[in-house]
């Protein structure tokens, strides 16, 4: 039987971002997988550019990969701080989606989507059935950090000694990242091919009582008033379903939306030792200011590891290496999504949430960004018959 290779380089682009998805202290997580499959992808990737590739968009990966990891190249050779060798091979990875073409893009996106979907769908019936049972298939005590306690479940992690209603987090390793991932999908899904999807991803944040899935559902809404034409049944089904959740959990929403937002507390990461250092480093030598004080200065701390996104980023790698980061990206993302009213929306919600969680390398966030534009086509746009039928064949094979 012959080998498909083609075939295996693309599902290997729809599979990671799933596997990256699942939490690390996750009892059948292996410790170092993402850099053993991103390995692999690249050694499939070089026997299969040529039919899979776009030749004109080399130009556009190279500027990915060079804008993105100008910040780590700033903490290497001018820091001497070596940044986490995981990191660089995920912007392999986004550099390896954005060569290929439109087409195979478009079957990979589609794919991860539905599968995705299914899982987090699937993950929200045991979560319910949990919340309101107690009831779930054990697999595993696990533990994150080594510090603090889960159950494991087939689709959920659930802390342990915790009182109360424990915030949805499905196979991720906190609430705040399968809401942020919703959020996006939100804009992502904004079209009547994957309205199921998209309902089941606003169920998801809503369950994850994440004050940025909240930030992101309040962008969108605005945004869907503006471009619905006159059409408000999605704000009428999400307003039940926010009355709805609030009868049920108005105690937990309080808590986690309500509360942090009239404190004006955006921010319940960073503590106070490393905001001292921080408002140090803002005041003090513009070198580091610019050039930033590298990889190491926020991961060997340990009162600084769990610092907000933007902050530790902008400390670690400085105001140049941020600043170089975005302005690549800026021209990266419209060069491949277009300057639609959704993909500025979506570019825009992308960065804001920046300042909480700076995780743009993950692969299940970059599978979306960098393949915006192709969830909105129906066929390959302006692509030939036989380019077309590529698609059936990935489809029906």
């Amino acid at each position: 039987m012959k080998i498909n290779i083609n075939k295996i380089f693309l599902w290997g682009l729809i599979l990671i971002p799933i596997f990256q998805c699942i939490t690390p202290f996750a009892i059948f997580f292996i410790r170092g997988q993402r850099i053993i499959f991103v390995i692999l992808l690249l050694v499939l990737f070089l026997g299969a550019y040529k039919k899979l590739s776009e030749q004109s968009r080399f130009g556009t990966s190279f500027l990915f990969l060079i804008g993105s990891s100008f910040p780590f190249i700033l903490s290497t050779f001018i820091n001497d701080s070596l940044p986490n060798v995981g990191n660089w091979l995920m912007l392999l990875y986004g550099a390896m989606l954005i060569t290929i073409k439109d087409c195979y893009k478009q079957f990979v996106i589609h794919k991860f989507v539905m599968i995705i979907s299914v899982i987090i769908a699937l993950s929200i019936l045991e979560f319910l059935l949990l919340q309101a049972t107690g009831f779930g298939i054990k697999i595993a005590v696990v533990y994150r950090n080594d510090i603090q306690p889960f159950q494991e479940y087939i689709l959920n992690f659930v802390p342990i000694n915790h009182s109360g209603y424990s915030r949805f987090q499905s196979i991720t390793d906190e609430p705040g990242n399968i809401g942020t991932f919703a959020g996006f999908m939100l804009f992502a899904l904004n079209n009547e091919k994957y309205k199921k999807q998209m309902f089941i991803f606003l169920i998801a944040g809503l369950l994850s009582m994440s004050f940025a899935f909240y930030v992101i559902l309040i962008i969108w809404l605005f945004y869907y008033c503006f471009t619905s034409k006159g059409k408000f049944n999605y704000i009428l089904v999400i307003f039940l379903l926010f009355l709805l959740f609030y009868f049920f959990f108005g105690e937990e929403i309080s808590k986690y939306i309500f509360n942090r937002y009239e404190s004006d507390n955006y921010d319940n990461r960073s503590t106070a030792n490393f905001e001292l250092e921080f408002n140090r480093f803002n005041s003090g030598n513009i070198t580091n200011k610019l050039l930033g004080m590298g990889y190491n200065s926020i991961y060997e701390n340990v009162e600084f590891v769990n610092s907000v996104g933007l902050k530790a980023n902008l400390y670690m790698f400085g105001y140049l290496g941020i600043g170089i980061l975005f302005l690549s990206h800026i021209i990266v993302f419209f060069r491949l999504n277009h300057f639609y009213l959704n993909s500025i929306a979506f570019f825009i919600v992308f960065w804001i949430s920046f300042y909480q969680r700076a995780n743009f390398y993950d692969t299940h966030n970059l599978i979306i960004y960098l393949s915006l534009y192709c969830l909105y086509l129906n066929v390959p746009s302006n692509k030939s018959i036989e380019q077309t039928n590529i698609i059936k064949k990935l489809n029906s094979s």
